[in-house]
């Protein structure tokens, strides 16, 4: 499974040309095999984002999560385990502080997902600690 950090899916639904190609495809070709996820943190950051004014959904966050799960798009819950594995990664793992990123990297590593993301600070995390395995989505 492919796990969408929230830049990721912000930017796929806004066809924002930061998301290249290549991730474009295996996004896409992995929402029509059931193969695309995201915690539900991601859609606690982009209310946030939409209520501060710094993402514009087209809609509002519970219709737009809505949308996004009728087109196949797989939810995974936050459940205790993410939770202790999240504070982990920061406490044990040299992890930045963002509680958002942290769970969204418990939940990659909890369901063995390739996490997508743009995100410079994971991308460099997961390249030095081989915790998770990544696809920079700006390829």
């Amino acid at each position: 499974m492919i796990l969408l950090d929230t830049n990721v899916l912000l930017r796929m639904t806004a066809a924002d040309s930061k998301i290249g190609e290549r991730s474009r495809y295996l996004i896409d070709e992995g929402v029509h095999d059931d193969g695309v996820g995201v915690s539900a943190v991601v859609f606690l950051e982009a209310a946030r984002l939409h209520w501060d004014e710094k993402a514009n959904l087209g809609m509002p966050p519970e219709a737009w999560r809505k949308a996004h799960l009728r087109r196949g798009l797989l939810e995974i819950p936050l459940t205790g385990d993410i939770a202790i594995q999240a504070a982990d990664l920061y406490a044990r793992q040299g992890f930045h502080r963002d509680p958002g990123d942290q769970i969204i990297v418990a939940t990659a590593i909890s369901s063995r997902s390739t996490l997508a993301t743009t995100d410079h600070n994971i991308l460099q995390w997961a390249a030095k600690t081989k915790m998770v395995t990544v696809l920079d989505a700006t390829e």
